[in-house]
């Protein structure tokens, strides 16, 4: 109950605030909904990139493996050496409700397979090509799981002031308001009686 002088204004005040929270309540509820769908959205979508990149990434290292083992670590060391590809992550930023999450962007510049193709073969070929394509895999599965950790934080924070509202401070204010108007109601009660008996001592 919160402690406040029991009177009509105060009723009227407690009776405002009562709809806000309510209508804040069912504002927040319905966030909590969206958030929770999205964030479900988002884990699918990270469990299939997760599933993608390491399929990728074991196929790779498999054909690395192989082509170690026919071409020598130092033909396959050279070709890995000078391998004339730069990768650049652009930042940007992606609203989500409103949540910012970082968004980023992958450019590759220049030519995978810039190395002699008489030095090499088949399964290094495949494996760079590989390992080239799963960068902006990897990637894309950072930003997914950075927007996860944003925006499971943001439905932590939701539920614990839908459960605030739900549980501690629109109950309160349901009490507080019938002990007001029971307040009231007997005091009211109390003025007739005194009001009857000074009718009676009158006559």
């Amino acid at each position: 109950m919160i402690k406040v002088n029991p009177n009509r204004m105060e009723i009227l005040r407690l009776k405002k605030r009562l709809v806000l929270c309510r209508r804040g309540h069912k504002l927040l509820k319905q966030k909590q909904d969206e958030l929770l769908r999205i964030l479900n959205l988002l884990i699918g979508k990270a469990e299939n990139l997760r599933e993608e990149v390491e399929k990728n990434l074991c196929r790779a290292y498999h054909l690395f493996s192989l082509a170690r083992a026919v071409l020598g670590d130092r033909v396959v060391e050279d070709v890995v050496t000078f391998l004339g590809v730069k990768t650049h992550i652009e930042v940007g930023q992606k609203q989500i409700l409103n949540l910012r999450a970082p968004e980023f962007r992958v450019k590759l510049d220049g030519d995978v397979r810039n190395y002699g193709l008489l030095m090499t073969n088949g399964d290094l070929d495949e494996a760079i090509g590989l390992f080239s394509g799963v960068i902006p895999d990897i990637v894309r599965l950072c930003e997914v799981e950075n927007q996860i950790a944003i925006a499971s934080e943001e439905v932590e924070k939701t539920r614990r002031r839908v459960n605030a509202l739900e549980h501690i401070l629109i109950p309160d204010l349901e009490v507080t308001i019938r002990v007001i108007v029971m307040k009231l109601e007997e005091l009211e009660r109390g003025s007739r009686v005194r009001l009857m008996k000074v009718k009676e001592m009158v006559r």
